[in-house]
Order: structure tokens, then C-alpha cells, then sequence
């Protein structure tokens, strides 16, 4: 009886182990609970600790401040965004006719981010980061089942403040065979643009 006990015990511990919480903390200090299964020199890749079952989401480590581990160790890999205190600032720096800076962490999505955005007219869109009045970053999530998500940060290009950050879009109900522009194009249709209409 003892000897069952202790066995089921070990059993336990051995299986709640293998599903502890590890914290996913992104430069613009969204927090994700997450059970991490895999970092590389490019990209980090989880899984929601709320459905470990679910899909498997690849992130650019470059957008990823650190990890805190389930047994307390944290790594840390690109300087946390400040963000600006002002929303004065995000209102001079965003408003019509300003220059903008696009950037991704997915080549493809920063294609599909300017084109939406060029058809929008309401910026500037530049190719020098330097000159722009803002930045405009999207950060893209994969599900290993062919979905996106995406959101976005107003970033100051002189020192890197995010001074205002997107909630997130995502691509699932859509029957668009690329999850990708569509995600890009959500955030830009509900979050971004509905931020500039008066």
C-alpha cells in the first residue's frame, strides 16, 4: 500500500512537472503564460499554458524580452521597450500626413502591412527608420495549424519608447487562404485604423 502510494505520488510530480507555467514576457510587456518548448538563436517557440493542448506559437525572439522558467530561472534576451508616459506624444507623432516606418518580424506581413497601409493614405510611409516621425512595429504569431495573430506597437525612433500598443488580430474564422494578410489586414481594419477616426 505504501509502496502504491509513493509510486503515485512520483507519478504526480513527474507529470506536473512536465506541464509547470513558464512566463513568455514580450518587449512591450505582454505577458503570456506558457509552457516553452524550444529556444533557438532565431525564434522561441510555446505553447499557452491555458491550452496546452492547442496550437503551437512561434515567436521571433527578438521580440521577446525574457523568460521566467517554471523553476524560477529567467533568461533574457532584447532590452525592455519603455513605454512613453504621454498620450500627447502618440497624437503628434501618428497624426495625418506624418512619415511612418513599417517594420515586422515577418518579411511577408511588412509587405502586406505597407500595401494596406499605402491604400489608406492616412501616412507617409518611408523606407528610412531614422527620418520617420514613428515606427510602426507588427509583431506576428504562428499556430502550427496554418493560423496568424498578430498586433502592433507606435514605437519613437529616437529612443525605441512604444507609446501605444495594439490589442491583437488574428486570422481564425476567416476562410482567406492566407492567414498572414489576413491578420495584418484585420489589425489594420479594427485596431489602427478606428484609433484615428474622430
Amino acid at each position: 500500500m505504501t509502496r502504491s502510494i509513493a509510486t503515485s505520488f512520483l507519478l504526480y510530480s513527474i507529470s506536473w512537472s512536465s506541464f509547470s507555467q513558464d512566463t513568455v514576457i514580450y518587449r512591450s510587456n505582454i505577458q503570456t503564460e506558457a509552457k516553452v518548448l524550444e529556444v533557438n538563436k532565431d525564434e522561441i517557440q510555446y505553447k499557452r499554458y491555458s491550452n496546452i493542448d492547442g496550437p503551437t506559437y512561434t515567436v521571433d525572439r527578438s521580440e521577446i524580452h525574457s523568460i521566467k522558467f517554471s523553476n524560477g530561472e529567467i533568461e533574457e534576451f532584447a532590452p525592455r521597450v519603455i513605454e512613453a508616459k504621454k498620450d500627447t506624444s502618440f497624437q503628434s507623432l501618428t497624426q495625418r500626413g506624418n512619415s511612418v516606418f513599417v517594420h515586422s518580424n515577418d518579411d511577408h506581413a511588412q509587405a502586406h502591412a505597407i500595401r494596406d497601409l499605402r491604400s489608406w493614405g492616412y501616412w507617409k510611409i518611408t523606407n528610412d527608420r531614422e527620418s520617420a516621425d514613428f515606427v510602426l512595429e507588427f509583431i506576428v504569431e504562428y499556430y502550427h495549424m496554418g493560423e496568424a495573430q498578430c498586433w502592433a506597437e507606435f514605437i519613437v525612433p529616437e529612443n525605441q519608447s512604444v507609446i501605444k500598443t495594439t490589442d491583437p488580430s488574428n486570422s481564425l474564422g476567416s476562410a482567406a487562404l492566407n492567414s498572414k494578410r489576413t491578420a495584418v489586414n484585420n489589425l489594420i481594419v479594427d485596431r489602427i485604423i478606428p484609433l484615428f477616426q474622430n
